[in-house]
């Protein structure tokens, strides 16, 4: 029985030995291709993928950075745990990202230089991929195979000696930020020494920025990147590329820190009544330690506890007791925060009633020409003025004749100042000046007004028919006329040459009438006729002349 039992066995050994070698005959007869694929489709796993997603082709400058970037395939997709990168040559092993993907080289140096490789684990086996980097030129290979096929592809770095390359400037350098409403940084790019140089991206922290957004905006040329209404996501290292016209690539980098902005809020200015009490209360936001309040000033003086003020036991708060006129001012908190030293104020305005110092004064002007009246006066806060003729007020501005100035005479009185150009007889007028600020606004609703002034608007002097040489004979009478208009009260005046003609039995002055009778050689000269009035003076000349006596034989007519 045990012996037909061992002889089962062996004959069972056989008989699947024979099995197997039919099976093993049948598939060397059969598609090797069509079965494996039949068995990779029930098993689901795809063929393995391995390609660069760095540029094919890179000229960069030694001392410069280099950077290999993979993507792997394949059904599943192999995971960060599953990918290990190697220098095959030995030496330090490189230290990719954080998903094993890509390997980032900073200034990028001979010792660099070798063949590295990635081994990719997933549930179909192992893949490899292989790639160099030689300092000068370096080709790179990424390779991924499984059981049914290989594949890989190839890329070129050439590393160049930096003294041959011009070099990229980046502005700014390292900058630190502080956010504040609506603050914007712009990052400029230059290459002085090769103007044909072509800036092809911008990376922030080793990734290429793709396309343009509200807050990011490029230049056409991609020289410059603005970033707007900056955020704290927005720190990191911010790098130009560019391609020089040899094609070499170059980049520059500068590190971008965005911090909160320190921020001090104080009480805002208030606007006190005599009499009356107030505090200042301060506080920080931002600051990345506890901010010390220091001391408190008013002005440069330096604050204590005292019956006047009281401060907080964290100096953040000062207490003003019995407000007066001279507690008005600036008071100011010194604070010591993490970036040094700050200072921030507020102001105290204690509100006293207007007060007209200097009042306008009469005024006679000339029609045609200009005139200012002004008026001096103060109060806190600094009051309202304005200028009314009789009971409506005047409309500054008005065809542009009509303005005011107003200006310190010292630090609490002001001078207001009416002009009117080219005055006519409607500007004539009883005029005076009003102010008002919140101490008397409410309560009386009119202001404080200035004593009357008035403007009188007087026509000036016109000679409208001047006087007309004569010649006549010694003996006979004359008269030189002279016609003029004017505002009264006018005065005329007649000269002889520089001095003034007075009346006699032979001259007679009415106004506007000069009479000799009779004449004499003696009155032969220059007569003047001047007029004038308040606002002004004219004149006018005529020449007389007296010729000798008539002979009996002759007869002059005039």
């Amino acid at each position: 029985s045990l012996l037909y039992t061992i002889k089962f066995e062996k004959l069972c050994f056989i008989h699947e030995l024979m099995f197997v070698w039919l099976v093993f005959s049948f598939l060397l007869s059969q598609d090797v291709d069509a079965f494996i694929d039949s068995e990779m489709r029930g098993s689901n796993i795809t063929n393995p993928a391995c390609y660069f997603v760095t540029p094919e082709t890179q000229v960069v400058a030694e001392g410069s950075y280099a950077y290999l970037k993979i993507a792997v395939g394949g059904d599943p997709v192999p995971k960060p745990g599953g990918i290990d990168w190697i220098k095959l040559e030995g030496g330090a092993r490189p230290s990719p990202s954080s998903d094993k993907l890509s390997i980032f080289f900073k200034g990028i140096k001979s010792v660099n230089k070798g063949r590295y490789g990635v081994y990719v684990q997933t549930s179909a086996g192992t893949k490899f991929i292989e790639t160099n980097i030689l300092v000068r030129q370096s080709v790179y290979e990424c390779r991924a195979w499984n059981n049914r096929m290989a594949g890989n592809n190839t890329a070129t770095l050439s590393v160049q000696d930096p003294g041959n390359v011009a070099t990229v400037d980046i502005w700014p350098v390292d900058a630190i930020l502080y956010m504040q409403d609506s603050f914007d940084v712009k990052f400029r790019c230059s290459i002085p020494d090769d103007p044909e140089a072509e800036f092809l991206y911008w990376e922030k922290d080793g990734n290429q920025i793709y396309g343009e957004t509200e807050r990011r905006q490029y230049e056409p040329d991609r020289s410059k990147l603005m970033i707007y209404n900056l955020r704290v996501e927005d720190s990191g290292t911010y790098t130009c590329v560019a391609r020089l016209h040899n094609q070499i690539q170059v980049q520059a980098s500068t590190t971008l820190t965005v911090r909160p902005a320190i921020r001090i809020l104080c009480t805002e200015a208030q606007f006190l009544d005599v009499g009356s009490e107030t505090e200042i209360s301060c506080s920080v936001t931002g600051d990345t330690s506890t901010p010390i309040f220091k001391s408190w000033l008013k002005g440069a003086k330096t604050l204590e506890t005292s019956d006047k003020y009281s401060i907080s036991e964290d100096k953040s708060t000062l207490r003003i007791f019995d407000i007066q006129e001279g507690d008005g001012g600036t008071y100011t908190v010194v604070i010591q925060t993490s970036l040094g030293v700050r200072h921030e104020s507020s102001s105290i305005t204690v509100i006293m009633d207007p007060v007209i110092i200097e009042s306008p004064q009469d005024v006679t002007v000339a029609t045609g020409s200009d005139v200012s009246l002004s008026c001096i006066y103060s109060g806190t806060p600094k009051p309202y003025f304005f200028w009314n003729k009789g009971d409506e007020a005047v409309e500054v501005g008005a065809e542009d004749r009509i303005s005011t100035k107003d200006e310190y005479v010292d630090k609490k009185v002001r001078k207001n100042v009416l002009t009117i150009r080219s005055v006519t007889k409607e500007d004539a007028g009883v005029y005076n000046g009003l102010a008002f600020n919140m101490a008397n606004e409410d309560s009386s609703g009119t202001g404080v007004g200035s004593d009357p002034a008035e403007i009188r608007v007087v026509d000036p002097p016109v000679i409208s028919v001047p006087p007309r040489d004569v010649s006549l004979t010694q003996g006979r009478s004359s008269s030189i006329k002279c016609g003029f208009t004017g505002d009264e009260p006018l005065t005329v005046e007649w000269l002889f040459g520089e001095s003034p003609l007075a009346a006699s039995e032979r001259v007679t002055l009415d106004k506007g009438s000069l009479t000799f009778d009779p004449t004499h050689s003696s009155d032969t000269g220059q007569y003047t006729c001047r007029v004038r009035n308040e606002v002004g003076e004219v004149e006018a000349t005529a020449y007389l002349t007296v010729l000798g006596e008539m002979g009996r034989d002759c007869e002059w007519i005039q």
